[in-house]
């Protein structure tokens, strides 16, 4: 059995003097990132954190961040991170569900909640500096704690018995508004970053930018990985932008991105001779689940011939179920790969009856990687997890005769049409195929003519005067698709709703639509 700071502990032994953690202008070795690691986690057994408590951590500083949860994870705590861009609501909203025992922050964040530290009944523990000692002086349970100096002074305590299937983490997704809290132990968390270096074959030599947001399961998990093998992970705070990519990967010799797809489709276009720039360098390439354009993947593969470049699938319940190797799996860049080592992945009918390759269904999947349960959410759990272990992750697809995972969409995005179900991800790879520039999303309305269930409808982004007409798409996607799948009606935005790790709001969207709250142009084709 080994624990999460097991693994960092190694990794510190065997390189104490190697950069772990590089952000703008703070670089910690391994020796000082275990023993910032190992400081913090004393001082917060000294605010009275116990074994099973929560501890919000309300950091935007990559390098304060991690230090953190791992210190909370370290002491036998539950590390409940705030999604980078919330506002107090929704920080006020997952503090009252996870009824935290201390709050690590600064007095900045502070400063933008004022509220917090009067609405919670909790201790807070401010890293930083001179402000920080000044703020403990005049607010009551506040603990100032100054890493600088804790640094190479650890407090040893005795440790704490743990258990691998002990909590060590609370994601309350910015999807759902921060309603939803997926609780993973020390075993959830090492099983998935052991799986992912197993199939990228990651070891120390890995130098890896991420260029993704903080609190995702992507960017906690990512970070795993990264220091379980004993690498180093360069990232910046703040948004990022190509130029601030590049120039970090350039500056800290980098071989190795992980990012969004959307974060890479950025590039395409007038930024791509940046990402030509880098290319020589890169060896590893690791996207998350979200979808991408096939024509994307192909342009990912051309401007960098000599990367593993990998795209792997998995919700915050259950990261990365299946991985697809880009480079070697070509003809299969229509899936979103092959089962990760360990994972055991069935499709369910409606019944929850196993059903053969080439099968429609609701993809299940087993494994020590997925998430032991929700927070404080019985009825949730009775919902997700089947009686003897699957958990139902709400998507469909199909497996084909070799394995690999074709993904439909969501069981709320899917469009059921009658008795056929439509494929928002499939209608979308079609029109994009016309359509390369374009950001566009399709989803399912209720049919107003009332002869079948739903019918799908596309909203894009304009881009540069581009106008998509229904009469336009129906000519162009007659031989592409059934006409039942091609959209009849045509909503042309200003911006898509997006959560504030820029995923895209499918259902946002069409609550707007139903509900007749679109304020942008619409067409619709005359029969």
């Amino acid at each position: 059995m080994q624990l999460i700071h097991h693994f960092l502990m190694e990794a510190a032994e065997r390189f104490p003097e190697k950069a772990a953690l590089i952000c703008g202008r703070k670089q910690l070795s391994y020796a000082k990132f275990m023993s910032t690691i190992g400081a913090l986690s004393a001082a917060l057994l000294d605010a009275g954190l116990r074994k099973g408590d929560r501890a919000l951590i309300l950091l935007t500083d990559k390098v304060d961040f991690y230090t953190s949860c791992y210190a909370v994870m370290k002491a036998g705590g539950i590390a409940v991170p705030v999604p980078e861009g919330v506002g107090q609501s929704s920080v006020e909203r997952i503090a009252s569900l996870c009824s935290p025992r201390i709050v690590v922050t600064n007095g900045r964040h502070l400063a933008d909640f004022p509220s917090l530290h009067e609405k919670l009944n909790c201790r807070f523990l401010l890293i930083g500096g001179a402000s920080e000692m000044l703020l403990t002086r005049e607010m009551a349970n506040t603990i100032f704690a100054d890493l600088e100096s804790m640094r190479g002074n650890e407090f040893h305590k005795a440790p704490r018995v743990l258990r691998d299937d002990d909590s060590a983490l609370i994601l309350f997704t910015s999807a759902t508004q921060g309603k939803k809290g997926v609780l993973l132990s020390h075993r959830n968390l090492v099983s998935a970053a052991l799986n992912s270096n197993a199939v990228m074959k990651i070891d120390s030599s890995i130098r890896e930018y991420m260029g993704i947001p903080l609190t995702p399961s992507f960017g906690l998990g990512q970070s795993l990985c990264v220091h379980f093998a004993g690498g180093s992970l360069v990232a910046d705070n703040g948004s990022i932008n190509p130029i601030v990519l590049v120039q970090s990967v350039i500056k800290h010799e980098c071989n190795a991105i992980s990012g969004l797809p959307s974060g890479f489709e950025v590039f395409f276009g007038r930024f791509e001779s940046l990402l030509r720039r880098i290319a020589p360098q890169i060896r590893f390439i690791e996207l998350d689940g979200a979808s991408m354009p096939l024509d994307h993947k192909w342009k990912l593969l051309e401007i960098f011939p000599n990367a593993q470049i990998s795209a792997h699938y998995g919700p915050v319940e259950a990261a990365r179920i299946t991985f697809l190797d880009l480079q070697k799996q070509q003809r299969k860049l229509h899936t979103v790969g092959y089962p990760s080592p360990g994972v055991s992945l069935l499709i369910a009918d409606e019944n929850g009856n196993r059903v053969g390759n080439m099968e429609m269904g609701e993809v299940l999947v087993k494994g020590d990687h997925v998430a032991a349960r929700y927070w404080d959410d019985s009825e949730m759990d009775i919902q997700r997890y089947t009686p003897d272990g699957w958990f139902r992750t709400g998507d469909y697809g199909f497996l084909d005769q070799e394995g690999y995972l074709h993904l439909l969409g969501h069981r709320d995005e899917t469009i059921n049409a009658g008795e056929m179900r439509i494929s928002p991800l499939q209608v979308e790879e079609r029109i994009h195929e016309l359509y390369p520039d374009c950001e566009l999303c399709v989803v399912g309305i209720p049919d107003p003519a009332g002869i079948v269930g739903e019918i799908p409808v596309l909203c894009y982004v304009g881009k540069e005067g581009l106008v998509i007409t229904p009469s336009d798409l129906s000519r162009a996607l007659a031989s592409r698709l059934d006409r039942s799948k091609i959209p009849r009606v045509v909503y042309r935005l200003g911006d898509f709703p997006k959560t504030e790790s820029k995923e895209l709001m499918r259902g946002e969207l069409r609550k707007k639509i139903i509900e007749g709250s679109m304020d942008e142009k619409k067409q619709v084709l005359q029969n």
